[in-house]
């Protein structure tokens, strides 16, 4: 294994580290934010004063937390779908560049 192979690995996981970092956080704001919202839910609960208003509560809850648990998938998507292009793309370069060496001494 040469330098350059051991710079390009360092290189393709510092991004990798980098990225499940941005994941780690980008779960964690989430969770934090739907804590909020059952938060909210216990609090608008406690003030129903009939049926229909807790009903009302929970499809509120309920449609909220769907929304945002498909928007929070699609961005965890796009992270991962652009980190797995970066690495693909380094581990092409990698090989080409290696390939045009081995090229060049035979």
């Amino acid at each position: 294994m040469n330098g350059n192979m051991l710079s390009e690995t360092a290189k393709i996981n510092a991004k990798f580290s980098a990225t499940m970092q941005n994941l780690g956080k980008e779960w964690t704001e989430f969770v934090g934010a739907r804590l909020h919202e059952d938060q909210q839910l216990l609090d608008a609960l406690r003030h129903c004063k009939t049926l229909p208003e807790i009903q009302q509560a929970y499809v509120q809850f309920w449609q909220d937390a769907f929304a945002q648990y498909g928007e929070e998938a699609r961005r965890i998507m796009k992270i991962s779908q652009g980190v797995v292009e970066e690495t693909a793309r380094a581990v092409q370069e990698h090989a080409d560049a290696s390939a045009e060496s081995i090229n060049r001494a035979a």
